[in-house]
């Protein structure tokens, strides 16, 4: 049965079935149900199109139709060419006068309702409408006129039982462009009403009509913009399959719409997800790997991965789809999160760190990544080598030092590490030395992020004794001592630093830092501004310099620098 529930939104047809379209699987981009899990259908779903209720007899017509007066004609002719003209009022003058002379003839209604639908009176056109159907209903273009009315007032029952009439009227061939647009117009309103395989059955009827009628069909926009895009029929039909939980049968229709565009986000997401509900794995997989290939499907490549694994509890799948896209440089942060989140469910937590520690080598400053990193670590107990890893990374990137720290604190979080800190600085301290200083500073984040402060200290001094241009080391030296007010501590470091090669930048910056933390803002704009001048690009100077001014009470100069410095974010990675 027909829900008497639904209404949509009040407004011109033409709007109406544009919002429609917009909302239906086959014409949206992210509304379709087909991304549910396969299921009991809801009661109305499988009924077929000829068993809906209420049952739809066709109209008559009588047996001889009023005729007009010749004066009531001749206004009626008028009247159409007003019509024609679109100029409804005169229009509208023309047919009441014909209507003045009989009320009763069908023809003239039908066209008081036309214009005062051309018009957005709906009201009157509804009531024109109604008229003229009860005269004569077997009137192909009045049942369409009559639906596309209640579907302006938001009827939706109505402008389906209209739609399912138009298409029992005499003149409803084919070849005739009202049929078809009925037939499409009822295809939408069936779906959006839970009907999906009477909705499924009028669009296989739609397909067989356009491939043999569309020339007919070109002058109405509707119907052009569906034979123009022959995929929207194939995708509209094969998620109404995926829907009615056939799967199988659904991924031939998704297949024709993707191999027809292969950009359109929707086909993409849809034929996969048939695929997986099909169990049809290793065929999603593939096709996984040829949609990386196009850059406008990475957002559908992201959503889809993660599903896929977890559909099959494959536990090597999520590994070799990342080879599919990280080998050929196609790779990720997101993706390699999603499929080691994938393979961490399906118990394989070496995958996951295989995938995630690939991911962090091509983005060594992404801290979401070193942070899934470390979690997957600890999950697995493996602290000592989450260490080991981290300083690996920092010694061939020091740009990786966000990642690193958001990867400690997860670690540093754990409460079954034992004595790590201690086990990982006499490993530390056998290392080769060129390693040493990266490992030192790995071990100072630790120790400072389990409350160990003097130890930190300590361990950030060795890392800049081990390697003295590593600034990593220098700035959280700097901090930690500034953190205790061991400031003579920290002026003893910063008077051994660069002050005219390329990193001289960095020691002014370090030395502003320290006179904020001494309260000293005046001294710290200074410092900041000299740091600048070397490197203006650098955005954590900014943002202190912005600070300084403010805590001098310089408001509108604070503003200026931190605007400066909120541009320059996206260049700087220590931003």
């Amino acid at each position: 049965m027909i829900s008497k529930s639904t209404r949509l939104p009040c407004a011109t047809f033409g709007l109406v079935l544009a919002f429609i379209l917009t909302l239906t699987p086959a014409f949206a981009d992210d509304n379709t149900e087909a991304g549910k899990k396969l299921g009991k259908l809801d009661a109305g779903a499988a009924t077929s199109y000829e068993k809906l209720t209420p049952a739809i007899t066709k109209p008559a017509n009588p047996a001889k139709p009023r005729k007009l007066y010749p004066q009531a004609e001749i206004a009626y002719k008028e009247g159409l060419k007003f019509l024609k003209a679109e100029d409804y009022y005169g229009a509208i003058n023309k047919f009441e006068r014909a209507a003045s002379f009989d009320k009763k003839v069908a023809k003239v209604q039908r066209a008081l309702a036309m214009t005062f639908h051309k018009m957005g009176n709906m009201g009157k056109a509804y009531e024109h409408i109604t008229k003229a159907l009860e005269q004569a209903g077997d009137d192909l273009e009045g049942q369409v006129l009559r639906g596309k009315i209640a579907m302006s007032q938001g009827k939706t029952d109505e402008a389906i039982n209209a739609f399912r009439t138009a298409l029992l009227c005499t003149g409803a061939k084919p070849e005739e462009p009202q049929a078809a647009y009925a037939l499409l117009s009822l295809t939408i309103l069936l779906d959006l009403t839970g009907h999906l395989q009477a909705s499924l059955d009028l669009s296989e009827k739609l397909s067989g009509w356009i491939s043999e009628h569309s020339d007919n069909y070109v002058d109405v926009k509707q119907l052009k913009d569906v034979i123009l895009k022959p995929q929207t029929l194939y995708l509209r039909r094969g998620d109404l399959l995926l829907r009615l939980n056939l799967p199988a049968k659904a991924i031939k229709m998704l297949n024709l719409a993707y191999q027809r565009d292969k950009t359109g986000k929707r086909a993409a997401k849809t034929l996969l997800k048939a695929m997986s509900g099909a169990k049809q794995f290793d065929r999603a997989e593939k096709l996984l790997a040829e949609m990386a290939a196009e850059p406008i499907l990475q957002d559908v490549v992201l959503d889809q991965a993660e599903s896929l694994c977890l559909a099959d509890n494959d536990a090597s799948r999520p590994l070799r789809i990342w080879n599919l896209f990280g080998d050929k440089g196609r790779g990720t942060s997101a993706l390699a999160i999603s499929l080691a989140k994938a393979a961490r469910r399906v118990k394989s937590n070496d995958d996951a760190i295989t995938i995630l520690e690939s991911a962090l080598k091509s983005e060594p400053d992404n801290a979401n990544l070193g942070s899934e990193l470390a979690g997957v670590y600890v999950k697995a107990g493996l602290f000592e080598k989450a260490l080991i890893y981290f300083a690996s990374v920092i010694h061939g990137n020091p740009a990786a030092n966000i990642s690193i720290h958001q990867g400690i604190k997860e670690l540093a979080g754990a409460k079954s590490a034992g004595n790590l800190l201690d086990t990982f600085v006499n490993k530390t301290d056998k290392s080769p030395p060129n390693k040493r200083y990266a490992m030192y500073y790995v071990a100072g984040v630790y120790a400072r992020m389990l409350g160990k402060t003097d130890r930190a200290i300590t361990l950030y001094a060795s890392s800049v004794k081990a390697s003295p241009n590593f600034l990593p080391a220098c700035e959280e030296l700097v901090e930690t001592c500034a953190l205790v007010k061991r400031y003579d501590q920290a002026d003893k470091h910063l008077q051994t630093m660069d002050t005219k090669g390329p990193s001289a930048y960095f020691t002014f910056y370090l030395r502003g830092k320290l006179e904020l933390a001494r309260k000293q803002s005046t001294k710290a704009v200074e410092l900041f501004a000299q740091s600048l001048q070397l490197n203006p690009k650098h955005a954590p100077a900014r943002l202190n310099l912005a600070l300084s001014f403010e805590r001098n009470g310089n408001n509108g100069e604070a503003s200026r620098a931190f605007l400066q410095a909120m541009s320059l974010r996206q260049d700087d990675p220590d931003y």
